[in-house]
C-alpha cells in the first residue's frame, strides 16, 4: 500500500511539473514580414522592406563568353556579392555562348541571375521570332546593364563603301544561332541580303576577335559586332590600319527602331578608334541584368542592394559597369521587373518608367 502511495505521489509530481514547463512556454507565432525586415537598411539608408536573409544561398550568374564584357561583369559581380554580402549569397559566375543559351538556362531554372541582349530577350518572352509560338515565361528583369552597338567593321577597300557592298562577300556574323548572328540576318534582310535561305553573301561564323587577322590576309571582307564600344576585340581590330568601320543608313535605323522597340539609335562618335575619323551611325541594344522569375523576392532585393553599394568594383572590371547604377533603372527594359526588384527601388526612391 505504501508503495502504491508513493507511486501516485511520484506520478502526480512529474505531471504538476510539465505542466508548469508548458504553461510558462510561448505560443509559437506566425512569421511576419513586416517584423523579419526590421532593422535592415539599404545601402541608401532606407529601411528595408524585405528581410536580409541569415544564411546564404547558392546562386549562379550567366555571362557570355569567357573573355566577351557580359563574362567580366557577371564575374566581378559573383566577387561582389561574396565579398560583401557572405551572409547571404555564394555565388558564381557561368560562362555561356551568349543570350540564347543564358535564356534557356534562366528558363529552365539552371542559373539564378544572367545577362542578355534586351531585343533577344523581347522575342523569348513573347514567343516571336526565333521563338515563334514558345515563349520563354521565367524571366524576369532587374537592371540596366550597358549599351552594346553593332559595330560593322570591312576591310579597307573602294569595292566596299555601304552595307549594300557586302553582297557577294565573305563576312563574319558570330556564332551561328547567337544574338549578334541573329541581328546580322536581321540588319543585311533591310539591304535585301539574306543567307540563309539565299546565298547573297558567304557568312562566316566567327567574331571580331578571330577576324582582325583573316580581314589582313584578304581571307574576310568584314564582320559585324555587337560588342561594348572600346572593347578589346573592336580596338585590337581597327588598330590593324587595315578595316574601316560602316554606317548604317539613317532610314535604315529608323526603320529597324520602328520593327523592333529593344534597339535604339547609337552614334560612335568620330576617332573613338583608330582609323575612325567619322561619326558613325548605327543602332544598339540593350545588355540588361536578368534573374528568373521564380527566383525568392529576398534574393532579388539584396542582390541589387549589394550589387549598386559596390559599383566601383565593376567599373573596375570594365567601363561599361559606369552605367549599371540605379538612376537607369528601367531605361531598356522590356519585359517585366521582378516583384523583388521593384520593392528594391521603390524602397529606395527610384522611380521606374511607366512602360
Amino acid at each position: 500500500m505504501k508503495k502504491f502511495l508513493a507511486m501516485l505521489l511520484a506520478l502526480a509530481l512529474i505531471l504538476g511539473l510539465a505542466a508548469c514547463g508548458t504553461a510558462e512556454e510561448p505560443a509559437a507565432e506566425e512569421n511576419d514580414p513586416a517584423a523579419e525586415a526590421e532593422g535592415s537598411v539599404t545601402m541608401t539608408g532606407a529601411e528595408a522592406s524585405v528581410a536580409r536573409p541569415t544564411e546564404p544561398t547558392l546562386v549562379s550568374i550567366a555571362g557570355g563568353s569567357s573573355s566577351g564584357t557580359m563574362f567580366l561583369l557577371a564575374n566581378a559581380m559573383a566577387l561582389a556579392l561574396n565579398q560583401y554580402s557572405p551572409d547571404v549569397f555564394n555565388a558564381a559566375a557561368e560562362s555561356t555562348t551568349g543570350t540564347p543559351a543564358i535564356i534557356e538556362m534562366l528558363n529552365n531554372g539552371e542559373v539564378d541571375f544572367g545577362w542578355g541582349a534586351n531585343n533577344t530577350v523581347l522575342d523569348a518572352y513573347e514567343g516571336t521570332g526565333t521563338y515563334e509560338g514558345e515563349p520563354r515565361t521565367n524571366l524576369a528583369s532587374l537592371a540596366y546593364g550597358y549599351e552594346q552597338p553593332v559595330q560593322i567593321v570591312v576591310r579597307d577597300d573602294d569595292s566596299i563603301q555601304s552595307i549594300a557592298d557586302l553582297r557577294g562577300k565573305d563576312f563574319g556574323v558570330s556564332n551561328a544561332g547567337s544574338t549578334t548572328e541573329l541581328n546580322a540576318r536581321m540588319i543585311l534582310s533591310f539591304y535585301d541580303i539574306d543567307y540563309i535561305d539565299r546565298n547573297d553573301l558567304t557568312p562566316q561564323y566567327i567574331g571580331e576577335s578571330q577576324a582582325s587577322d583573316l580581314i589582313a590576309n584578304g581571307q574576310l571582307d568584314g564582320v559585324l559586332a555587337n560588342a561594348a564600344v572600346g572593347s578589346s576585340g573592336m580596338m585590337t581590330l581597327m588598330t590593324s590600319g587595315d578595316c574601316k568601320m560602316l554606317s548604317i543608313d539613317e532610314d535604315v535605323v529608323e526603320q529597324i527602331c520602328e520593327a523592333n522597340r529593344a534597339f535604339i539609335p547609337y552614334t560612335i562618335p568620330a576617332n573613338t578608334y583608330d582609323n575612325q575619323p567619322e561619326d558613325i551611325t548605327t543602332v544598339a541594344v540593350v545588355n540588361y541584368i536578368y534573374c528568373r522569375a521564380d527566383l525568392p523576392e529576398e534574393l532579388a532585393y539584396w542582390f541589387l542592394d549589394t550589387l549598386y553599394a559596390h559599383n566601383d568594383d565593376l567599373v573596375a572590371t570594365h567601363k561599361s559597369g559606369e552605367t549599371i547604377i540605379p538612376e537607369n533603372a528601367g531605361v531598356g527594359m522590356v519585359i517585366p521587373m521582378h516583384p523583388g526588384a521593384l520593392k528594391w527601388y521603390e524602397d529606395c526612391g527610384y522611380t521606374l518608367p511607366e512602360s
